[in-house]
């Protein structure tokens, strides 16, 4: 049953600045280890370039607190997604 637990994954999604996606996609990458996948994708609203990102990784409570302090560090929105 362990096994089965360890393979559900977490998932936040969210908005950013447009020039902060890749410092986010790095910091990401590095307190996940690798673990995670991230999708970014730029539009315009009200004339400021914003990006929208999803971020799927392991739903362990080390892993969400870690990509929840990354994503809550960056000034934009976050939504949990179940």
């Amino acid at each position: 049953m362990d096994g089965l637990a360890n393979s559900v994954s977490g998932m936040v999604a969210g908005t950013i600045l447009e020039s902060e996606g890749d410092r986010m996609r790095k910091l990401l990458f590095r307190v996940t280890r690798g673990m995670a996948v991230t999708y970014f994708e730029s539009y315009v609203q009200d004339g400021v370039n914003k990006c929208c990102y999803i971020v799927i990784f392991n739903n362990t409570p080390q892993d969400r607190m870690r990509v929840t302090k990354v994503c809550e560090s960056f000034i934009g929105m976050r939504i949990e997604v179940p």
